[in-house]
């Protein structure tokens, strides 16, 4: 038995075991205390399937196998002829709850997705309600190497294992051990992966082995040798960690502030300046403990200590000598700090940037320190966010005494070419491992980042190579119909997977069509809600912005596009609506701000996305047709199928 399972044998083997002494295995790997319901529901699972799989002696079983990165446990497995069947027991439910099918489609996958002998096998989800009628079960149609779930009570399963196995004879024979030791590769969202690792577990459990992850292996270790370095030698050090959208910083930086290996003197703190990541963080690991029951009273105020709002930061240490608690300190999305007028408007008593006094804050500490600045590139979205080179003049005026690690694609900036080689010369370490270069956000695109990188810039050309790179694994379409749009995505999503609807901030005509967006929107509620809550973002009723989606993301988007950020048949326009109409951004910040708002909502989906652009209306003065049709053709020209029937969902 490998720690994946409680029970496994051959159904040979399985039928000649008497029921307590497969219950005895069972208990015997279940960790958590056992209650009379679960023996109870492993009692009934046994005997009604010692009776269904009699005719298949040559099958295999197992029982309570568990799926590493979801932290939950698929009830039966049956191996039979090439095929996987996995079965959800409901013992004495009388009906099929939706919620019981999502999970169950859940289950399937991340099979399909993550687990390599699976990815190439169909899988048939069973969900097994012992208390419902008898009725006839019914095929409905395959997505993605899965079938639609079948329902039973568990009296049919001999003819449905034999039906589904005579209908698809061409699937080979699967080598059970092949099966159970194939690598499982998985790729958690930021929300997951947060959660994995504060329940102990190593990034190398949590993400696949894939190059993306590889290269955010290598950063990690990197990060943690200069920590123990600059520990051991009383030194202070920023570490510059760059990547594309989606490479993973953020993982980084988690995982460094949750490291439970480190030693107590190199005690981290994560900070974001990103207010809806941290709230949707805090939020997904409070619950995540509360519905593992292991929430204490102290259960908040240690994740709130760990993962905290850099403005709240700021604000504690601001006309205070107060050392900080903390050693190293994670600095996300540090390109967003902000520059000195924005930080005097909220404090007059300020003369200089964000980085400036967050770095004298670290400098406070008498022996050694280490700042993690995590830097998105092309993510500055708002106005004040004084971006990379505010930290690197705040070192050059006034820490000249502090050591900083970068690596060489940092000198590609072209405002900081040279500066650092300038003005550190002899305590500059170039190491380009912290440069992550592969996003890891999309399951099936890693070079999507490349594709939209093009797009915004209104490059067509470049944009339709990276395109035709990702088109056969990547779904992506167009629309001028909303509700078309809509319908695809719906249809595309499966299982729990999260769909949502985003535009950016500036796109106020919108709400014409029927896209409402509203800084009032919860964010928490929006990313973790379930779907058939009307504040999840499963409900496409709400849209988000970039300030909201920043840094988070989902596995299926809807993006509407405004006329904010229109083309004119040779480059982008860039707009911002203004009382009753469009004025024109004349500022070059403002204007790299709504192309970077478009790059991150564009990057957000892991698995899909389909764009909408409105067709307009010509008695609208504020949406004109033409604000939008070279937009259109635009995206056309970029290679972005149309969509025509929302049937085009995505299947395999």
């Amino acid at each position: 038995m490998t720690n994946r399972t409680l029970y496994q044998a051959d159904v040979k083997t399985f039928l000649n075991t008497k029921p307590n002494e497969v219950i005895g295995s069972l208990a015997r790997g279940h960790r958590q205390e056992l209650v009379h319901e679960q023996t109870n529901a492993w009692i009934s699972q046994i005997e009604l399937l010692q009776q269904e799989l009699r005719i298949f002696p040559d099958a295999y079983v197992l029982f309570e196998y568990s799926i590493p990165r979801m932290g939950k446990r698929i009830d039966t497995l049956i191996f039979y002829k090439g095929l996987i069947f996995v079965l959800e027991f409901k013992v004495g439910e009388y009906s099929f709850k939706s919620a019981d099918k999502r999970q169950l489609m859940d289950y399937c996958l991340d099979l399909s997705l993550f687990h390599e002998e699976s990815s190439k096998r169909l899988i048939i989800p069973i969900l097994v309600a012992t208390n419902a009628k008898n009725e006839e079960w019914k095929h409905n149609g395959i997505s993605r190497s899965i079938l639609a779930p079948i329902l039973s009570n568990g009296d049919n399963l001999e003819s449905i294992i034999s039906s589904i196995s005579e209908q698809y004879p061409t699937y080979n024979n699967l080598d059970f051990l092949t099966w159970l030791y194939s690598p499982y590769r998985p790729v958690p969202s930021i929300v997951e992966a947060a959660r994995a690792l504060y329940a102990n577990n190593q990034v190398d459990d949590i993400l696949r082995s894939d190059a993306g992850a590889e290269n955010l292996n290598k950063t990690t270790n990197v990060i943690k040798s200069i920590i123990h370095h600059c520990n051991e030698h009383g030194e202070k050090a920023i570490c510059f960690v760059t990547g594309v959208p989606g490479a993973g910083k953020t993982l980084v930086g988690l995982n460094i502030a949750t490291d439970k290996d480190r030693v107590a003197e190199e005690r981290a703190v994560y900070l974001s300046g990103n207010g809806p990541l941290v709230k949707v963080l805090r939020e997904a690991l409070i619950r995540d403990r509360k519905s593992q029951k292991t929430i204490t009273e102290t259960t908040e105020q240690e994740v709130h200590t760990s993962i905290q709002n850099i403005h709240h930061f700021r604000k504690h240490y601001m006309g205070s000598l107060e050392c900080p608690d903390e050693q190293v300190v994670i600095f996300d999305e540090a390109q967003r700090a902000w520059n000195s007028t924005k930080l005097q408007q909220a404090d007059s008593n300020f003369t200089g940037s964000e980085a400036d006094f967050l770095i004298g804050v670290m400098d406070r500490q008498s022996d050694w320190t280490v700042i993690i600045a995590l830097v998105g590139e092309g993510q500055e979205i708002n106005d004040g966010e004084a971006g990379l080179e505010s930290w690197v003049e705040a070192l050059t005026r006034n820490y000249p005494h502090w050591k900083a690690y970068y690596s060489s694609e940092l000198l590609l900036n072209d405002k900081l070419k040279g500066s650092l080689i300038h003005n550190f010369d002899r305590d500059i370490f170039c190491k380009d491992s912290l440069h992550l270069t592969s996003s890891i956000r999309s399951l099936r695109a890693s070079n999507l980042s490349d594709f939209v990188g093009h797009l915004v810039d209104g490059d067509a050309a470049k944009a339709k190579i990276e395109y035709e790179k990702i088109q056969d694994r990547y779904p992506l379409a167009i629309t001028r119909n909303f509700n078309l749009a809509k319908d695809w995505i719906r249809k595309s999503h499966e299982g729990n997977e999260r769909m949502g609807l985003l535009s950016s901030s500036s796109a106020k005509r919108l709400r014409a069509v029927g896209i409402f967006n509203s800084i009032e929107t919860d964010e928490t509620k929006w990313f973790l809600e379930p779907e058939g809550d009307v504040r999840s973002s499963n409900a496409l009723e709400e849209a988000v912005s970039e300030f909201k989606v920043q840094g988070l993301e989902l596995d299926w988007a809807l993006i509407g596009w405004d006329a904010d950020y229109r083309y004119d048949g040779l480059e982008f326009e860039h707009f911002k609506f203004s009382g009753s109409k469009w004025q024109r951004r004349r500022l070059e910040e403002s204007q790299v701000y709504l192309k970077n708002a478009y790059r991150v909502l564009l990057t957000r989906a892991r698995l899909g996305m389909v764009i909408y652009v409105p067709i307009g209306d010509e008695e609208d003065e504020t949406r004109k047709p033409e604000f939008y049709n070279k937009t259109y053709e635009y995206l056309s020209l970029c290679g972005l199928p149309e969509l025509k029937d929302s049937e085009q969902s995505y299947r395999d």
